[in-house]
């Protein structure tokens, strides 16, 4: 924690779906529907801006 504000790593959680959804699709072949892609890419794109937007150290 003395690296990494405590706020990125409450952000880093949230990949863990997208990082599910692309393992399932990478060994069983399970495709994510549509909606489940703009959700990924939603909730991408606001990580992005909360890590890019968040103060440095």
């Amino acid at each position: 924690m003395g690296w990494v504000s405590p706020t990125f790593i409450t952000l880093a959680v949230l990949f863990e779906p997208v990082g599910a959804s692309f393992l399932g699709y990478l060994f069983f072949g399970e495709a994510p529907s549509l909606i489940i892609l703009l959700g990924i890419v939603i909730l991408l794109i606001g990580v992005a801006v909360a890590a890019l937007g968040s103060p440095q150290k």
